[in-house]
């Protein structure tokens, strides 16, 4: 393995991986053609993944599974991938039902190293390297329509055009496939399909709330961010905050992502009113984030910086009482299942007002 990576806290939503046996093609997986396999190849971890093979210059070969998809909305699909003596790769969502082919791309190898093509549907970030050549790739299926009959399809040895005279050796395993827009880390099935509860943390914020206090976040970029379009199925990704009794009646201050208008925000809510300012989700593998929270204890405002310098402080809500009880990282403190795909590294809170610069030190950054 080369290279240093970065710890960070990976909380996530509510993930069903609809993909059955995601590492073993000997079973559910379905032929098409007469194609080669060789079980449990290669090996990253607890990772399997087994060499699948076309050895035809005249059929196309390779292996499908039908995704019970519910719901006519975009989905996640990933895969790990790497090479064998094959020189060009595709995985397809197929619609039987209709003919139509709502996510295709065509991994080129050179070298063990893989460039993506995308034929139909939206590659999701770059694809991470992992140990020993194996490469994780993430997609976005657009346009499913869920009641017909929509197969993942994987062929070790093809180009963008399904040319059969290509043969060739693939290394394939953890597949899965997603009820959602994007997908999420990887989860192994077996027979049935495996859903992952949403993730959070949270602890008593015993702390007194001070009248001035300074956030700062620094997180992974969200690979989601560069996608186009409105996802729906909730509003909000990435939040930190602290609250008050209850859930939603109670006064809170969070920080938070929104894959509707791909933008960061912080939010101070009294119970009838905010103080929210935003900014662009900014460029970059990490983001900070750092937010100024001023006169909590009378008619509270906040402002918020990302590396640009602070924007104005947002209007004034009143003064809050009954603030300091939890601090939530993870899960929207409102009852959102969504979480922090992103990523977080560091997470400090101080009283006064602080720049950027003074936080990152802080962090030790």
């Amino acid at each position: 393995v080369t290279g240093l990576y970065e710890p960070t806290l990976r909380l996530e939503g509510t993930r069903t991986n609809l993909c059955l046996q995601s590492e073993d093609f000997g079973t559910t997986w379905v032929v098409i053609g007469t194609p080669t396999r060789v079980a449990a190849a290669k090996t990253v971890g607890d990772l399997v993944l087994d060499l699948l093979g076309d050895d035809s210059a005249t059929a196309l070969e390779g292996y499908s599974q039908v995704v019970p998809f519910t719901g006519n909305v975009v989905k996640g699909i990933g895969i790990h991938l790497a090479q064998g003596s094959s020189t060009s790769t595709v995985v397809r969502l197929f619609d039987v039902t209709a003919a139509s082919t709502p996510m295709a791309m065509t991994i080129a190898w050179s070298g063990g190293v893989p460039t993506l093509a995308e034929n139909f549907g939206v590659k999701v970030g770059a694809p991470i390297a992992r140990a020993d050549g194996v490469y994780e790739f993430h997609f976005q299926a657009t346009a499913v329509t869920a009641a017909n009959t929509n197969r993942i399809e994987v062929y070790p040895a093809a180009d963008t055009a399904l040319d059969v005279a290509r043969t060739g050796t693939v290394y394939v395993g953890g597949v899965w496939a997603v009820d959602a827009p994007f997908p999420s880390s990887y989860i192994k099935t077996t027979t049935a399909a495996v859903t992952r509860t949403g993730e959070a943390l949270s602890y008593p914020a015993l702390w007194p709330m001070q009248d001035n206090e300074t956030w700062y976040v620094r997180m992974g970029r969200p690979s989601w961010a560069d996608l186009a379009g409105d996802f729906g199925n909730g509003l909000d990704l990435g939040v930190i905050g602290r609250i008050g009794p209850g859930a939603a009646a109670s006064p809170r201050l969070k920080i938070f992502l929104s894959r509707t208008s791909r933008t960061v925000l912080a939010q101070l809510w009294d119970g009838t009113s905010v103080s929210e300012p935003s900014v662009a989700i900014p460029s970059g593998e990490f983001i900070e984030i750092t937010v100024q929270a001023k006169n909590l204890l009378s008619a509270g405002q906040l402002a918020l910086d990302v590396g640009n310098g602070f924007g104005a402080f947002a209007s004034a809500v009143s003064a809050i009482s009954g603030f300091n009880t939890t601090l939530k990282v993870g899960q929207n403190p409102e009852g959102s299942t969504e979480s922090l795909y992103g990523g977080l590294t560091d997470l400090v809170i101080v009283s006064g007002l602080q720049s950027l610069v003074t936080m990152r030190g802080l962090a030790g950054r």
